[in-house]
């Protein structure tokens, strides 16, 4: 099981600082099965961002993910990074 709270604080540091634009988002993470998972879930209803916003906020989630030794995927405007136990 890896420290969550060290991953969602490493999300929130590269989200607020790794962007030019300030994104709107909640993070929630937990645990299923043998996996730890953290959700962002971006607020579109903050809807200033720029057209490519999605791909800026991919590029940072994937570093963190691959980091991690993890992967992440999309559903709707909530990406998630899933790490193995």
């Amino acid at each position: 099981m890896i420290d969550l709270e060290e991953l969602e604080n490493e999300i929130e540091n590269r989200l607020d600082n790794d962007l030019d634009f300030e994104l709107g988002y909640e993070l929630n993470s937990y645990h299923s099965g043998d996996v730890d998972i953290v959700d962002v879930d971006i607020d579109m209803e903050d809807n200033n961002y720029p057209d490519d916003f999605d791909e800026d906020v991919e590029d940072i989630i994937d570093d963190i993910a691959e980091d991690w030794g993890g992967e992440y995927s999309w559903e709707g405007w909530c990406i998630s990074i899933s790490i193995p136990d």
